[in-house]
């Protein structure tokens, strides 16, 4: 399994496959039907954290689903959707998920 380790997200902007912030945008439309309500809810509170580097995010996932509990009235979604959303966007290709670790090879949070 390959580490990747977290320095500035400007070092993962190799693994990006979209242009431009507008063409990751114009991708993801296109799968959002794939998803649950709850699940798309998810994606696109993951969104928010890709436009310095489009499509790569090292948000942690307390962080992403937090924002959710604090924008969505309360609505908030469990950590089991969002990585239900994540295998998903996976199996279909849109998302690919790599380890990390910090500059001194400690593990970071997941």
């Amino acid at each position: 399994m390959e580490f990747l380790v977290i320095d500035n997200i400007e070092t993962f902007k190799k693994y990006s496959q979209f242009k431009s912030l507008q063409d990751f945008n114009n991708n993801i439309e296109q799968w959002m039907i794939e998803f649950t309500t709850s699940e798309r809810i998810a994606l696109k509170r993951l969104i928010r954290y890709v436009a310095k580097v489009p499509g790569i995010s090292t948000a942690k996932i307390h962080t992403i689903l937090a924002a959710i509990d604090g924008k969505e009235n309360g609505y908030g979604i469990s950590r089991a959707t969002f990585k239900r959303m994540t295998c998903k966007a996976q199996k279909i290709g849109l998302l690919t998920v790599k380890e990390t670790v910090r500059s001194n090879m400690s593990q970071s949070s997941k």
